[in-house]
């Protein structure tokens, strides 16, 4: 497996550096969703963005800890393609297995360019 990811990454990468980005994009992923299904947020696909009142973003501002879940939302979507990453991000809910996440990271940079 890490030869196939040697090979797209062209420099040797750490299992810390692979499992940080896993749990970065998660973490990420999980604040979209949340996000996406409350009411008075709008989410545009073809931008991959959200639309909501200055209002509504102003309240979310106002609370700390979702101002620091969403306030990224506000002026850009999510980082990576969202059709792409619900499917990476849907294999790697299952388990820990540190192999599985390699070949779910590989997978996600190869879904992604």
């Amino acid at each position: 497996m890490r030869p196939d990811f040697l090979e797209i990454a062209e420099e040797e990468v750490q299992q810390s550096h692979i499992d940080n980005r896993l749990r970065q994009m998660r973490l990420e992923y999980r604040n979209f969703l949340e996000l996406k299904g409350r009411n008075g947020v709008t989410y545009i696909p073809s931008k991959q963005e959200f639309e909501a009142s200055n209002d509504y973003w102003r309240e979310i501002m106002k609370n700390g800890k979702e101002s620091k879940k969403f306030k990224a939302f506000r002026d850009r979507g999510i980082k990576w393609d969202f059709e792409k990453l619900t499917i990476v991000m849907g294999q790697s809910h299952s388990t820990g297995d540190s192999l599985l996440k390699l070949h779910t990271y590989i997978s996600l940079l190869r879904c992604l360019d």
